[in-house]
């Protein structure tokens, strides 16, 4: 489950503001997951002092708003796309 899998990676990554991979993409992930089957998995992460705000703040080669809007955005986008071609 996208849930899971995306709770640990962040649990172990976010922790690491010197790395930069997926980060922004999986907390985008969890917090869309969250918005559509109304659950709260990313907001511990999300919270003050939460290991997603924590990390933005560390990570030299992050710049800008520490929100997931953009990044649940792109996961809209996303999704979007993949209904329309299934769709067809």
């Amino acid at each position: 489950m996208i849930t899971s899998s995306s709770s640990t990676y962040l649990d172990r990554y976010l922790r690491r503001p010197d790395l930069a991979y997926d980060q922004p993409t999986a907390v985008g992930a969890l917090a869309y997951t969250d918005s559509a089957l109304h659950g709260d998995r990313a907001g511990r992460l999300l919270q003050e002092g939460g290991l997603w705000r924590q990390w933005f703040q560390d990570a030299p080669h992050m710049h800008g708003d520490d929100g997931v809007s953009t990044y649940m955005g792109g996961i809209r986008l996303a999704c979007a796309v993949i209904d329309e071609c299934s769709a067809t």
